[in-house]
């Protein structure tokens, strides 16, 4: 794995498996020196996922990564540097944590199918 890896998810994203303190840690352990977690259109795991890359002696740039259509197409657009409590940046979160509730229990029903 590289030094430098600006693209992970944490469990606060809908397709996210770890907390963003376990990312953390999983990239500490995989060498990753500067990490950024882009969950998918929520920021609560930023400050949790900065804190943690501080205590571990790496850098997590503060990201996240909005999901967005235009002429029928999907997009991801990535925005790095952000500030997590600027008002506006938690838009959406409210039907997030919907969507990240339900695909932790569509997970969690495949595991026991």
């Amino acid at each position: 794995m590289s030094w430098l890896d600006l693209h992970m998810h944490s469990s606060e994203s809908m397709d996210g498996e770890f907390s963003p303190e376990e990312v953390v840690s999983i990239a500490k352990k995989a060498g990753v020196m500067v990490m950024a977690i882009c969950d998918h259109n929520i920021t609560t795991g930023v400050k949790r996922g900065v804190e943690a890359a501080k205590n571990a002696g790496i850098t997590c740039i503060p990201a996240v990564e909005l999901d967005t259509q235009c002429g029928g197409r999907n997009f991801h657009i990535i925005g790095y540097g952000i500030d997590p409590e600027q008002e506006g940046s938690r838009g959406g979160e409210a039907h997030q944590n919907q969507q990240t509730e339900r695909t932790k229990w569509q997970k969690a029903n495949d595991k026991n199918a």
